[in-house]
């Protein structure tokens, strides 16, 4: 029953569903560390004002009180508070210590019940548990049969499996396999008819705030070694026997899985777990010729793993990683692709087939036209593109296919799609028509395939005569304009421009003849009759032009009358 002098609990049961508080006056044992409260807690040393500036921060805490459950209900609550255990590796005068020590004791709070204990095994490989069967052993009831009511001891030797002991509480009964080795990182108490390992789905039930009810989990584990003989050589501990430390398995908080105790305390390090290299080469991969393709390769088992790639020709980038790229520059379709993963425990090879295809063919853009004078340096881009995945680096060639021919004709690439394609123009004489050329352009992509040519149509323009003003006469009275000018080309003939008059208008001769200019005693002359008076100087609004390219500089009036 509940204590009566408690407020509120006066007649009402007890509910095993709920923690029993602690009280004042309870005997308690506790683990923790001894910490400052300050602004810098720490763990010492001891603060100035004693115990009020103390306080101990526990992970553990035991209360000496006594408190049962009925008898076959739930929840019921189990615990274990020794566990010593053999590790198998005997002297002969070792063989007490080894062996006969082996025992778990603990505590339940429901007497009607045995305690099944099993050992807590871990796959080295996955972290996964399993619960390995111990044995068996009954409760103590207390007074007038028994000594401590609650008490349970698991003490072997032990009855034979299946044995039903006349004294369940004194006697255990041992598991099937006669033994209690390996020895497991952990061991668990369950109040048979609560929890059966590996039969129940999901956790173990909870309750009371969290508190796990019908088993208990122990992590603490006393292993008991060989003794060592005065006068005998001194016998080394046999942690090979233990798996934990040879395999490991036992997870951390974050999922990491140890592996082998490292370094290893003894002379000779064992075989750790592994789990067989396996690997796949992926594919069937299929590239352009001159291409590239990504190649994956997959792995399972025990790490490190490292990876080595071989093809029957063509090339890998990195060979040594698990994902790589097949260059096929130089294959030969069809490729074999080899890997080969390495891991802890040996090597597995795989293939896959790599088919290289007939490149697709670039296509080069227009070219724009461009125009250039004689002996002038020209140049115009070209650029193209690649329609296999993923695209191809492309080289440009240029021809010329018509014209005089270009000097120094050159392709300089720019990327991997782009080039500007440069040259000299030829010499035309003054005077001489525009000269026409055509240069094909061509893209061919690593693969070996070429594009259809582009063609660039270039104007090449003879170099321009030298034109001069000589003199520009203007009689005011007869409107009569006399402008002599002279050319380098004898064949050229001699225009006049349309000029600024002194009204600010800009006059075109061309309706009163604004040439050619006529050959008078030597000199280019044209005379125009009715013309507008020209800006007066200093403006210089006289220009002529001629039929071979030439332009004069621009001329005032030499000669006003």
């Amino acid at each position: 029953m509940n204590d009566p002098r408690i407020p509120g609990l006066a007649g009402v049961m007890p509910d095993a569903n709920l923690q029993a508080p602690l009280e004042v006056g309870d005997y308690v044992t506790f683990a923790g560390i001894v910490a400052k409260d300050s602004a810098t807690p720490t763990a010492g040393p001891w603060p100035v004002n004693g115990a009020a500036g103390t306080y101990v921060s526990a992970w553990a805490i035991t209360n000496n009180v006594g408190i049962w459950t009925a008898d076959g209900s739930n929840p019921a609550y189990v615990m274990i508070d020794t566990a010593l255990l053999g590790t198998g590796g005997l002297t002969v005068l070792g063989l007490g210590e080894a062996a006969f020590r082996t025992r778990f004791e603990g505590m339940t709070t429901d007497i009607g019940r045995k305690i099944h204990l099993y050992a807590v095994d871990f796959n080295p490989l996955t972290g996964a548990t399993s619960d390995r069967d111990y044995g068996t052993i009954g409760v103590d009831p207390g007074a007038p049969n028994g000594a401590v009511r609650g008490r349970w001891r698991f003490r072997p030797p032990c009855d034979p499996f299946g044995t039903v002991p006349a004294k369940p509480d004194k006697a255990c009964v041992m598991n099937a396999s006669n033994t209690f080795l390996p020895p497991p990182r952990e061991v668990r108490a369950v109040i048979e008819g609560t929890w059966v390992p590996q039969t129940q789905p999901g956790a173990a039930p909870t309750t009371a705030n969290g508190i796990t009810w019908g088993q208990y989990r122990n992590p603490a584990i006393e292993y008991i070694f060989p003794e060592n003989v005065p006068g005998t050589p001194i016998v080394p501990n046999n942690f090979d026997t233990i798996p934990f430390l040879t395999q490991g398995g036992y997870p951390s908080s974050t999922g990491v899985i140890p592996g082998q105790l490292n370094p290893w305390p003894g002379s000779t390090i064992p075989t750790p777990a592994c789990t067989a290299v396996t690997v796949s080469a992926g594919g069937p991969y299929t590239v352009a010729a001159g291409g590239t393709v990504a190649l994956a390769a997959t792995s399972t088992g025990t790490g490190p793993i490292t990876f080595a790639w071989t093809v029957s020709s063509g090339s890998v980038d990195a060979p040594s990683a698990a994902n790589t790229i097949f260059s096929a520059l130089g294959a030969a379709s069809p490729v074999t692709a080899t890997v080969t993963a390495t891991g802890a425990c040996g090597t597995a090879s795989s293939s896959a087939t790599i088919t290289v295809d007939k490149a697709a063919a670039p296509t080069v853009a227009t070219i724009a036209p461009l125009t250039v004078f004689s002996t002038a340096a020209g140049s115009f881009a070209v650029s193209a593109t690649d329609p296999n995945v993923p695209a191809q680096t492309l080289t440009f060639a240029a021809t010329q296919t018509s014209g005089p021919a270009l000097v120094n004709l050159t392709v300089t690439p720019l990327s991997a799609t782009s080039a500007t394609v440069s040259f000299t123009a030829p010499t035309l004489a003054t005077g001489s028509p525009n000269a026409l050329i055509t240069v094909e352009v061509v893209a061919t992509n690593t693969g070996g395939s070429s594009s259809a040519p582009a063609v660039a149509t270039i104007t090449v323009k003879p170099l321009p005569d030298a034109v001069s003003v000589t003199s520009v006469e203007y009689r005011v009275q007869k409107q009569r304009l006399i402008v002599q000018g002279s050319t380098s080309d004898a064949n050229a003939t001699l225009t006049l421009n349309p000029y600024l008059t002194t009204t600010g208008v800009l006059f075109d001769p061309n309706p009163l003849g604004a040439g050619p200019f006529t050959n008078v005693a030597g000199v280019l002359t044209l005379t125009l009759v009715g013309a507008p008076e020209p800006a007066l100087p200093p403006a210089t609004p006289i220009t002529i032009s001629s039929s071979s390219g030439g332009v004069s500089a621009p001329s005032g009036i030499t000669k006003l009358r």
